[in-house]
Formats: C-alpha cells, structure tokens, sequence
C-alpha cells in the first residue's frame, strides 16, 4: 500500500509539467511548490491508514520548483528529479517529461497565484478506478 501511494504522489509530480502560449498563465505556475493535500478515493482499512498517514507526511516535505525557463526540479529528502515542464495551450493540462523518461499528462482542476490542484485518473486491474486529486501551495 505504501508503494502504491508513493507511486501515485509521484506520478502527479510527473504530471506537473506544463507549456502555454499564455504567459500571464504560465507565470502562475512558476515557483516554489508544496504538496498540502493528498485525496484519493482508495478505500482502506484501519490497520492501513496510520501508515498511509505518514507516507503522505513524508511526501508533503517535498518541494517541488517550476522554473521560467520550462525546467523543474521534485526534491524529497535525499531523492531528487530533473526535467522540463509545460501547460497546454487551452490550459486544461500539466505535463512533465523527467529527463530520459516518458512525458506525463494530468489536467488542471484548478490554479491561482498560490494554489495548485492536479487530478489523477488511473485504473488498477481488475476494475478499481483511482481518483487522486493533489492540492500544492507556493511557498514564494
């Protein structure tokens, strides 16, 4: 279960790179980003949720940096990742592409100076749905 958490949060981390023609709507991404709040829609059992708990206070440790030039950095404790980041044109989605690896799509529910809220959809076989939305505030 913790992996699977890790998983997620890092994921939406993925996500978190965007590219638009607009700048006034790029200017709000750029900055010093932190996850605040972590939803998703997993059920769980009472065994699970003191770890489940911790995992995500770990993670809300992580700083996440949005740069003008379209480059980010995720930094958690001691782990650490580089890559270039974008918003679509019609400013519906995020996405991130990590240097070497594949480029990740999450949309925008919503965005303002200083908060960000980035949804997740993904199916884990054999029929659970997994709807995670991750709520970041700017820390500059």
């Amino acid at each position: 279960m913790k992996k699977l958490i890790f998983i997620f949060i890092t994921i939406a981390l993925f996500f978190l790179t965007f590219s638009c023609s607009n700048s006034s709507r790029e200017e709000k991404f750029v900055g010093r980003w932190q996850l605040i709040e972590y939803i998703d829609n997993l059920p769980r059992v009472d065994s699970e949720l003191v770890a489940f708990q911790k995992a995500i206070e770990i993670q809300k440790r992580m700083i996440l940096v949005l740069n003008d030039d379209k480059s980010y950095s995720r930094n958690l404790e001691q782990q650490s990742e580089f890559g270039k980041w974008s918003v679509s044109e019609d400013g519906v989605f995020f996405f991130t592409q990590p240097n070497n690896g594949p480029e990740m799509k999450m949309p925008i529910e919503s965005v303002t100076n200083d908060r960000l809220t980035l949804k997740i959809e993904e199916n884990i076989p054999p029929t659970t749905k997994v709807i995670t939305k991750l709520t970041f505030a700017k820390l500059n």
